[in-house]
């Protein structure tokens, strides 16, 4: 995991030398398929349940309350590594698109639980 959040730290700043990419994150809202969101774009997109199970196979996935602790520690990580201006606007506009899926995620797991809940 924290491969990944020094990976994204980097991928978000401003070097010249290194291309920022925009990645699809999606929520898994269980039987309603999934809410899905660029980082980079302001494009979003619903997918049916039945299109979802077909396409999530493969794809990394995390719970949304480690999701929201990634995102802390990317603040943190801005600090230690003194982040430009400019960087840390495009981490807090990655980061608000980002929390409408958070949110969808928590909405969807307190209406349909977990089978890890239990």
């Amino acid at each position: 995991m924290r491969i990944l959040l020094v990976l994204l730290a980097i991928a978000t700043s401003s070097c010249a030398h290194l291309t920022r990419y925009d990645v699809e994150a999606c929520a898994d809202l269980g039987p309603d398929g999934a809410h899905c969101a660029h980082t980079l774009t302001p494009t979003t997109r619903d997918i049916p349940k039945a299109q979802w199970d077909a396409t999530r196979v493969g794809w990394f996935c995390e719970d949304s309350a480690d999701f929201n602790n990634d995102q802390s520690e990317l603040d943190q990580a801005c600090v230690w590594i003194s982040c430009t201006e400019a960087e840390q606007a495009a981490l807090t506009s990655i980061k608000l698109k980002l929390k409408d899926l958070t949110r969808r995620a928590v909405a969807a797991r307190k209406k349909y639980g977990n089978r890890f809940d239990q």
